[in-house]
């Protein structure tokens, strides 16, 4: 097994009370490691740290690195999945560590849909509209999140924060 994911599988969660008081310096954590993902692979249910994931498993990886959330391997998911299922896989995963927020913050998630579903995702890296997300055609790479491509299919923003 990769040693970077047995030291991610191995951290736990900070305290809810810890994350609510610690939040800059933790929305920085989230950043900090999203960013080592810039050149990653696009790999579907890929877990790999830093090497190969997916926009669904970057998420699990750098919340778990930065210890907001405890490692999980997710559901599996076809490639196609928002073509052929009513599951709002992304939606019901962020509902259960974040909240919905109207403001982009540093650490914050951006969800897309590109089909049926919410079936794509980012990290929003700063206020200047500068998000992270691992997409099939180009993998891991910084993507401005107000381009119209993107704009156009933005569905909602969650926070650990809000």
């Amino acid at each position: 097994m990769n040693e970077d994911l047995i030291r991610i599988s191995q951290l736990e969660p900070y305290s809810a009370e810890y994350i609510a008081t610690h939040e800059a310096e933790l929305r920085q954590k989230v950043v900090e490691i999203a960013k080592k993902y810039i050149g990653a692979n696009y790999h579907i249910n890929g877990m790999l740290p830093y090497k190969a994931t997916d926009c669904h498993t970057i998420l699990i990886m750098v919340f778990a690195e930065a210890r907001l959330i405890k490692l999980f391997q997710p559901e599996f998911y076809r490639p196609d999945f928002s073509f052929h299922t009513c599951k709002e896989t992304y939606l019901e995963g962020m509902k259960k560590f974040a909240k919905e927020t109207k403001e982009k913050k540093p650490g914050d998630v951006i969800l897309y849909r590109y089909a049926n579903l919410i079936d794509h995702a980012g990290i929003v890296i700063d206020t200047e509209s500068t998000m992270i997300d691992n997409c099939i055609t180009r993998g891991c790479t910084y993507q401005n999140y107000n381009q119209d491509i993107n704009k156009s299919r933005e569905v909602c923003t969650y926070s650990f924060w809000s």
